[in-house]
């Protein structure tokens, strides 16, 4: 999401949502998103359901967590994420069972 200054064209990102993915059910979607980092840098994901209410912070990280997917029958949540990164830049694969 972004606003713009009209007169000086001036474009401030107030926050970002991307990567998201439907659950199996189609009931939910699951996103990555900056919206608790006031400065934008860090990424977490999010689940809302399809009606809007409901959000759920997910992931609680001090950097990037993104591409969120579940598997076909809704078991597992597979995600990347530069935790537990050996050296800058890294991304992780992480897959966790979900609820």
């Amino acid at each position: 999401m972004q606003t713009v200054q009209i007169r000086s064209k001036l474009l401030t990102m107030v926050l970002q949502i991307s990567d998201h993915f439907f659950s199996p059910k189609d009931n939910q979607i699951i996103f990555s998103s900056n919206m608790h980092d006031p400065k934008g840098r860090d990424f977490d994901l999010y689940l809302i359901n399809i009606d809007g209410t409901d959000l759920e912070r997910i992931t609680y990280f001090e950097g990037f967590d993104g591409f969120p997917m579940f598997s076909p029958n809704g078991q597992y949540l597979v995600f990347a994420s530069n935790r537990n990164q050996n050296k800058p830049g890294d991304t992780n694969i992480f897959i966790c069972e979900w609820k």
